[in-house]
């Protein structure tokens, strides 16, 4: 954050308004608080509809976004929109992801990183960290990995996102007693 602040002359004006974005809704972020029952609650409820939240996922971040990776290698394993939705209702989620990952439908580490091409059968993809940025996350403040090993990687931040780890987070303190 302190970067964004000390050099906003070379800062080009999509950065300048998220971190507007960010600085807008911190306070809101801040001033609401989440209680251990509403996080049980809320996590129960995401819970039980875990394959409608990973179809609705891929609906908007995957298959309505022609850049995004995972759409290509689900258009190199061969499995349609309409055919992954299937399998997801079918089998689960758990059962759908091990589906898919056999189909090569997975991402490494390295090829994460931009470290090494996908290499799925007979075809190739070269991809960069950003290519797996969430199209659908208004990003508000962007951060770095330290980039202990390689290149550092940017990483965008919302604060929905971030509410919704606090959620996950507060079920796990309760669970751990703190």
């Amino acid at each position: 954050m302190i970067s964004s602040l000390t050099s906003i002359r070379g800062t080009n004006m999509p950065e300048l308004l998220a971190f507007a974005r960010f600085l807008i809704g911190l306070p809101r972020f801040l001033n609401t608080p989440i209680s251990f029952d509403d996080a049980e609650a809320a996590v129960i409820k995401n819970a039980s509809r875990r394959d409608l939240r990973l179809i609705d996922k891929l609906e908007t971040a995957v298959f309505s976004y022609p850049r995004s990776p995972y759409r290509k290698l689900f258009d190199a394993a061969g499995l349609s929109e309409d055919e992954v939705y299937k399998i997801i209702r079918e089998c689960g989620v758990e059962m759908a992801l091990h589906h898919f990952q056999s189909r090569g439908i997975y991402i490494t580490w390295d090829e994460f990183k931009g470290r090494i091409p996908v290499c799925r059968g007979k075809r190739t993809f070269h991809f960069q960290p950003e290519d797996f940025d969430n199209p659908i996350m208004r990003t508000s403040l962007s951060t770095s990995s330290s980039g202990s090993s390689g290149v550092p990687v940017r990483v965008g931040n919302d604060l929905e996102d971030n509410t919704q780890s606090c959620v996950d987070w507060a079920v796990l303190f309760r669970a751990w007693g703190l």
